[in-house]
């Protein structure tokens, strides 16, 4: 993917290695999560929500199977799964659906099965079960005319510049409850006090702007504010009325303000807030030069390496062993050729991304592949 204002229309079956340019496009509107999103680098929400540009790196397999646990629940808190039997089946096709979007994706294909390369697969699995066996109870029971329950309720400002989908809303004697599911890691230590931690700022964000826009769509501030971690916890989001309208006038603000900038012709550049943070998770850096001209050889940044393929040697195992100069020296080894065939294809200069960093010796800086090392030519 070439961030660029003009160039060839992205395509959804490009070819395989190879990084796609594409058009960028304003945002229609901001969601919660993308918000928080859009705040760390405008560059990535606009390319994967405006123009539909697909991940160049695959996606952990913990998070995957995440998607299917938060489908799965969703199914349960909606009473389309009613039964023991039911759930079981929900998790099988839901795991299954994950895995053919992988089958899809030449870089993810070697992940399948999801159960033996998902740390804790089957503690998730569990978890998941928990979860919906809990709103299978609470649907047999019935809630009671004192409680109502509400999944995936649409909320929206006027004009829909700020959109978003809350996964559970409770109506309770003491007023709404707007929760808000993760399958992450929820909580953030807090700096210099170890035994303690707080929900992670981005989360904490989300919810309260949940919250200012069920206000604006209903007329009615939420009396409590819930993220629920995997294993099923509460955790309680204080936020004020004042904070929650602040926010939403930020998302507001900022998508005005990128869409402004795209709409001048900006170069993409523009829009990047390259850092180790903002680029270690990012599923689109491969073809962000932004990323490549910020990133130094500090631990901090992701272990990837770009430059002039130098060598190439096919080892005694059957994998490469690759060098790449680009300014300094990398080598890569353990390159399995099913997964980088085209490293012997001509290729001058290479990408590779998340790498395991070994250290340093006299060749240069040594790197071993992992299950997520991909690889891309070089533009």
């Amino acid at each position: 993917m070439v961030l660029q204002p003009d160039g060839a229309k992205w395509s959804m079956t490009g070819a395989a290695h190879v990084i796609p340019a594409i058009v960028l496009k304003p945002l229609a509107s901001v969601s919660p999560s993308r918000f928080t999103g859009l705040r760390v680098c405008p560059l990535r929400e606009v390319a994967v929500t405006a123009c539909g540009a697909r991940e160049l790196l695959p996606r952990y397999p913990k998070a995957r199977v995440g998607s299917a646990f938060h489908r799965v629940c969703e199914l349960a808190a909606k009473g389309v799964i009613a039964s023991e039997d039911a759930l079981q089946r929900a998790w099988v096709e839901e795991i299954a659906a994950q895995e053919g979007e992988m089958q899809a994706r030449w870089y993810e294909r070697h992940l399948i099965p999801l159960e033996a390369t998902t740390r804790d697969y089957q503690v998730l699995r569990l978890q998941c079960f928990a979860q919906s066996r809990g709103w299978l109870r609470t649907r047999g029971e019935g809630s009671g005319a004192s409680v109502t329950l509400q999944v995936e309720v649409q909320v929206s400002a006027p004009g829909n510049e700020a959109v978003g989908r809350i996964d559970l809303v409770r109506t309770l004697p003491g007023g709404i409850e707007i929760v808000d599911y993760k399958t992450g890691i929820v909580h953030q230590a807090d700096e210099g006090e170890a035994s303690t931690s707080t929900v992670k700022p981005e989360y904490q964000d989300q919810v309260r702007l949940y919250a200012a826009l069920y206000f604006t769509k209903y007329g009615v501030w939420p009396a409590r504010l819930v993220v629920v971690a995997a294993d099923g916890s509460e955790h309680n989001v204080s936020f004020s009325p004042a904070e929650a309208e602040d926010l939403l006038e930020q998302a507001r603000k900022l998508r005005s303000s990128v869409n402004s900038q795209i709409a001048s012709g900006c170069a993409p550049e523009a829009l990047a807030r390259p850092s180790p943070h903002a680029c270690r998770f990012c599923p689109l850096r491969p073809g962000c030069r932004a990323y490549w001209e910020a990133r130094d050889n500090s631990p901090d940044w992701p272990a990837d390496v770009r430059g002039r393929v130098v060598e190439l040697r096919q080892l005694g195992n059957g994998t490469y062993r690759a060098v790449l100069e680009n300014g300094d020296t990398n080598v890569v080894r353990g390159l399995t050729p099913e997964r980088h065939h085209f490293l012997s294809k001509d290729c001058s200069t290479a990408i590779l991304c998340n790498l395991r960093q070994e250290g340093m010796d006299s060749q240069g800086r040594r790197f071993l592949q992992t299950d997520l090392t991909t690889g891309y030519y070089a533009v």
